[in-house]
């Protein structure tokens, strides 16, 4: 049965054999086009509506509409086509019918469970032929068209074992729903894009001699800028000792028992006066030392020599250093790059 925006086929052929004789340029067509006019108004008399009779054609309901105004001065022809009667509408259905809630079918709620463990594991520096990913798109997909088909969110979340304001999130960022105005839109692969960049936000750049390297624990492998690291050290060591009253080792830090001076960056330290003697009298027992505490031989070749503002000379084991180097590192997860 035709709906009842479609005329039955009967109505189709006669509209088009109007419709082409009329065009012709034989003797018929005068006849032709006032029957068709005349046609097209009983259609529209009997409740059809002009864009049921203008798909047939292939014109626009303004024609037909301008069709219809003709039957006004053309002649009535003796005989018409058959008119269909308009048919009556499907009934509507009830609110129960309505209200009847959506499922997932086993196919679906299978796959679903399938793919959720392989699409939660993927991340933004996941490669793009890797089979997760793909995964994940299915995925997406599939819970897409459950979700706008009306499938409860409590049967997708058993399925999926994703709360509703998981999967709504991850709909909204790959455009299957709109994004509400606490959902943030997908960022993609942040770190790949971290990786090209040649220096850090604050310009230094990631050169070999400036650059920490350490895996966390989801497996990748982070860039760190070591200007920054020992520029955050001094800030939190000045931090600190801007707001103590006594040094590490106890000593009160009175206006008596301190000194101040500025460093290059700016940053104003206070020493300990206490401390400062104690470490000089190790200093002076220390230069007299053929060896450093681990045993290493105090040569020119193994010793560090630098000035401090007191005047006083200090040495270093330069093997100690880099032993302490490589234990913190080790002890951190950094591949230095030295």
């Amino acid at each position: 049965m035709p709906t009842p925006h479609t005329l039955p086929s009967q109505a189709v052929a006669a509209l088009t054999r109007l419709r082409e004789t009329a065009r012709s340029r034989s003797a018929d067509a005068p006849e032709a086009k006032a029957e068709l006019a005349h046609y097209v108004n009983a259609l529209v008399g009997a409740g059809w509506p002009m864009s049921a009779v203008a798909a047939p054609l292939g014109v626009t309901r303004q024609e037909i509409h301008r069709i219809n105004k003709q039957s006004s001065t053309l002649p009535r022809p003796a005989r018409l086509p058959k008119v269909p009667a308009l048919p009556e509408p499907a009934p509507e259905p009830s609110a129960k019918e309505l209200r009847a809630p959506q499922t997932l079918t086993p196919a679906e709620a299978k796959r679903l469970r399938e793919l959720a463990p392989l699409a939660s594991k993927v991340r933004g520096v996941t490669a793009e032929d890797d089979p997760k990913r793909e995964a994940s798109e299915k995925f997406s997909k599939l819970l897409a068209e459950a979700w706008i088909r009306g499938v409860p969110r409590t049967e997708l979340q058993k399925v999926t074992g994703q709360s509703p304001a998981a999967m709504r999130a991850r709909l909204a960022r790959h455009g299957y729903i709109n994004r509400g105005a606490s959902e943030r839109p997908y960022k993609g692969r942040q770190a790949e894009f971290a990786r090209k960049r040649d220096t850090c936000k604050y310009g230094h750049e990631f050169t070999p001699e400036n650059t920490y390297e350490y895996t966390r624990p989801d497996g990748r492998v982070v860039r760190s800028c070591r200007a920054c690291h020992v520029r955050r050290q001094r800030e939190s060591v000045a931090a600190r000792t801007a707001t103590s009253t006594t040094c590490r080792n106890g000593h009160p830090l009175t206006d008596e028992n301190t000194s101040e001076y500025t460093r290059r960056d700016g940053t104003v330290v206070r020493l300990c006066r206490v401390c400062v003697e104690q470490r000089g009298a190790e200093s002076a027992a220390q230069q007299r030392q053929e060896v450093c505490k681990r045993g290493h031989e105090m040569t020119p070749e193994n010793t560090y020599e630098y000035h401090r503002k007191d005047g006083k000379v200090i040495r270093t084991c330069r093997r100690c250093k880099t032993l302490r180097q490589r234990e913190y590192e080790q002890r951190h997860g950094i591949t230095s790059h030295r």
